[in-house]
C-alpha cells in the first residue's frame, strides 16, 4: 500500500521526487486513507506542501478530458489558508490543452481567484470534496471570473474515474440541502447573483418532477408559476411547474398564453431555502417572505403535492 512521504524522516528532494513520480491514482489513494488532522501536520511542513501543491498543479492535465481542457484559456489563482493565518498563492494558466502555474503571483494576474483551506483544496483536487457543495456551503470562494471558474472545476475528472469535479447534475438534494445549512443570506445572494445560479435554478426545476407525491398527484390539476428575483441582468427567471392527473410537466420563460392558478415572486435566497426545505412555505407566505399572485388555496394546494428534501 502506498503512504504518504514523512517529511521528518524524508528528505525535501525526495518527497518532490515522490509527488512527481508516484502513480497519480496512488498519491490519491494515500491522501484518502490520511485523516484531516494528519493531513494537516503533514501539509504544516513546507517542503510536504510545496512538493504536494506543485504536483497537483502539474499534473492536473492528467485528469482532464483533453477535449474540454483545450476549450479552457485563462488564468485561475488558488489561494490557499493554511495554519496560522498562513497563505501561499499559486496562479495555473490555462492554454490549448496545456497548464502552467507560477508561486506568488501578482494580486492582478488571475481571471478569476478560487480561495479554500489547503485541506479542502487537496480534497477537493483528488475528488473527496465536491466543488459545487463546497461553494454553496461557503467554504470556498469565487472571485472574478465565475464562468471560469466552472469550467475549470468540470473539465477535470475525479482521479480514478470519469465523474467530473464540478458535476451539477450529480448532486444528492440532501446534500445540497445540509451545505446551505446555517449559511448567510449574504453567501446566498453571491451565490445566486452569480454564474452558479443557472446551475441552480436550472437543476432544481429538471428535478421538481422527482419530489412529486404520486398517490396525491393522481388528481391533482394545478399550475404554478415561479418569478425569482434578482438574476444578475436585472431580471427574473420565470417557470410554471403543472401537475395534471399524476403527470407534471416544467415551462421556461412561458408565455402569458401559459395558465398559471397562482404565481409565487421570490428573492434568490429565499428560494434556495424554500426549495431545500429549510423554509416551510406556508409559514414563508404568511409571514411575507413569499409574495404570491392569484389563488393562494391553488399554491398551498400544490406545496402538499411536493415532497421537498430536507438536511435532516
Amino acid at each position: 500500500m502506498t503512504t504518504l512521504p514523512e517529511p521528518a524522516s524524508t528528505s525535501p528532494e525526495e518527497v518532490d521526487r515522490w509527488f512527481r513520480e508516484t502513480d497519480a491514482l496512488a498519491i490519491t489513494r494515500a491522501i484518502r486513507e490520511t485523516d484531516d488532522d494528519a493531513l494537516e501536520q503533514l501539509l504544516g511542513e513546507e517542503a510536504f506542501r510545496r512538493a504536494g501543491v506543485a504536483a497537483i498543479l502539474e499534473r492536473f492535465p492528467e485528469f482532464a478530458d483533453p477535449e474540454r481542457l483545450a476549450e479552457i484559456h485563462g488564468s485561475v489563482c488558488f489561494d490557499l489558508a493554511g495554519a496560522h493565518g498562513r497563505h501561499e498563492r499559486y496562479l495555473a494558466t490555462f492554454d490549448d490543452g496545456s497548464v502552467t502555474y507560477v508561486e506568488d503571483p501578482d494580486d492582478d494576474a488571475a481571471d478569476v481567484t478560487i480561495g479554500s483551506g489547503i485541506v479542502c483544496f487537496v480534497r477537493l483536487v483528488t475528488g473527496q470534496r465536491n466543488a459545487a457543495l463546497l461553494y454553496l456551503a461557503d467554504e470556498l470562494t469565487i472571485g472574478g471570473d465565475g464562468l471560469l471558474a466552472l469550467a475549470v472545476g468540470s473539465v477535470f475528472r475525479v482521479p480514478g474515474s470519469d465523474a467530473a469535479v464540478v458535476d451539477p447534475t450529480a448532486l444528492d438534494p440532501v446534500e445540497v440541502s445540509r451545505a446551505i445549512t446555517g449559511v448567510s443570506t449574504k453567501h446566498l445572494h453571491e451565490v445566486m447573483a452569480g454564474p452558479f445560479r443557472e446551475l441552480v435554478v436550472s437543476e432544481v426545476f429538471r428535478r421538481m418532477p422527482d419530489y412529486l407525491i404520486e398517490r396525491k398527484a393522481a388528481r391533482a390539476d394545478v399550475a404554478i408559476g415561479f418569478r425569482i428575483e434578482g438574476r444578475p441582468d436585472g431580471d427574473a427567471d420565470r417557470f410554471v411547474v403543472s401537475v395534471c392527473e399524476g403527470s407534471c410537466t416544467i415551462s421556461r420563460e412561458p408565455g402569458e398564453d401559459v395558465r398559471r392558478d397562482a404565481t409565487l415572486v421570490v428573492d434568490g435566497p429565499t428560494f434556495l431555502r424554500l426549495v431545500l426545505g429549510h423554509l416551510n412555505p406556508v409559514r414563508a407566505l404568511l409571514g411575507g417572505k413569499l409574495g404570491l399572485k392569484g389563488d393562494r388555496a391553488r399554491a398551498l394546494a400544490f406545496n402538499a403535492l411536493m415532497d421537498i428534501p430536507r438536511p435532516g
